[in-house]
């Protein structure tokens, strides 16, 4: 019987490309296991044959970084104690880890496990080593990273771009290259065809933070484009400060009654609100590892894509490199005259750019279609 182990250090529902990669290992391997931290309420129904396993209560991922060290250290020996022990009792043919923790915790017990097996390393958010508190376990998580790529099987990224990041040198397994696009399973069921009438609806998805222009594009909501409305819809997490300063500014335009916050909500929910909207928010301006290589990175780039919404992107040359070629996505400035004209081309242009979107996601950015490579190998090399 194909076995898979798959451990998360954080709560799966917090990252779709890993809901969806699950779906699709569910087809290949007879039976999946997932361990995970519960920081999300369970809302996803995850295929039959996976079973999922909780490490402790559920708490935030704020409430659990304000725990004392003594507790920090005793949770993750639990994550360790439970993700070996589901290892040994179910001899899996591969073990899959997300990121570098759950990496730390298979390199402290590995000399346990007398099976054969391989082992896959898909990191999705890379540790940024000067924010990390010396000796803390994200630290030794970050030490150890660079010493487990000679043993790994298999190894993945959502970016080309950052394998420059990663020690690779002793490496002889085989990297995937797995862009963080959106299921073609979950997006057609909630798609419809757009069209603009009266109002045109953005939207942002994601942490509600500077850095993406949310500002000035409040400052335009008081603008009509040949008799359309602008409205604007922020779906994620706020600070108390951050929305204050989004509602100061709509006050200041007479435009507060144009701005919704829908809040956060379960993965699933999310196509429902995109497919209320018109055009998709994709504006990312940081130069930290993180935001600077998120050209295929970003799942809300394509989710809006997979809804037929046009995309507002920042206009530099690493977005250009990867949105350059669509004529959905529509590069911007961050003031008002660049983004103001960049909306009244879309709008212009609207039926057209949407239905691009959608064919472009059917054919191109789908998750299923740039898994299948890595199925492939699997069945015909690691099974």
């Amino acid at each position: 019987m194909k076995k898979l182990v798959i451990a998360i250090y954080y709560h799966p529902e917090a990252y779709p490309p890993t809901l969806n990669a699950i779906n699709e290992l569910a087809k290949v391997f007879d039976e999946v296991y997932l361990l995970y931290s519960p920081h999300l309420p369970n809302c996803w129904v995850y295929p039959d044959n996976v079973k999922i396993h909780a490490n402790g209560r559920q708490m935030t991922v704020k409430d659990q970084a304000n725990l004392p060290v003594a507790k920090k250290i005793f949770l993750f020996a639990g994550f360790c104690i439970l993700f070996l022990k589901l290892a040994i009792k179910h001899k899996p043919k591969m073990i899959l880890v997300y990121d570098a923790l759950p990496l730390l915790s298979y390199h402290l017990f590995k000399k346990f496990l007398s099976f054969n097996h391989k082992i896959w390393y898909h990191n999705h958010d890379i540790l940024d080593y000067n924010l990390i508190s010396k000796y803390s376990i994200a630290w030794l998580a970050f030490k150890m990273e660079k010493k487990a790529f000679k043993y790994l099987n298999i190894f993945s990224l959502p970016s080309e771009e950052r394998k420059k990041y990663f020690n690779l040198k002793k490496f002889k397994g085989n990297f995937f290259f797995i862009p963080n696009y959106p299921s073609q399973k979950i997006y057609d069921h909630y798609y419809t065809e757009k069209k603009i009438t009266k109002e045109a609806v953005l939207i942002y998805q994601g942490r509600i933070t500077e850095s993406h222009g949310l500002e000035t594009i409040t400052s335009l909501l008081n603008n009509d484009i040949n008799g359309i409305n602008l409205a604007l819809n922020l779906k994620g997490i706020a600070s108390n400060e951050f929305k204050q300063k989004i509602l100061n500014i709509a006050s200041a335009n007479n435009t507060a009654d144009k701005i919704k916050f829908l809040g956060m909500s379960a993965y699933i929910d999310v196509p429902i609100e995109g497919n209320k909207a018109h055009i998709g928010i994709g504006i990312f301006t940081n130069n930290d590892i993180m935001n600077s290589t998120l050209g295929t990175a970003s799942n809300k780039l394509y989710e809006y894509a997979a809804m037929g919404l046009p995309v507002l992107y920042y206009d530099n040359d690493y977005f250009n490199k990867h949105l350059g070629d669509y004529n959905w996505a529509v590069k911007c400035k961050v003031n008002e005259g660049s983004i103001l004209m960049s909306i009244t081309y879309i709008i212009d242009n609207y039926v057209d750019l949407s239905r691009q979107a959608r064919e472009d996601f059917n054919n191109r950015l789908n998750f299923e279609r740039c898994f299948e490579p890595i199925i492939q190998f699997i069945i015909e090399k690691a099974l």
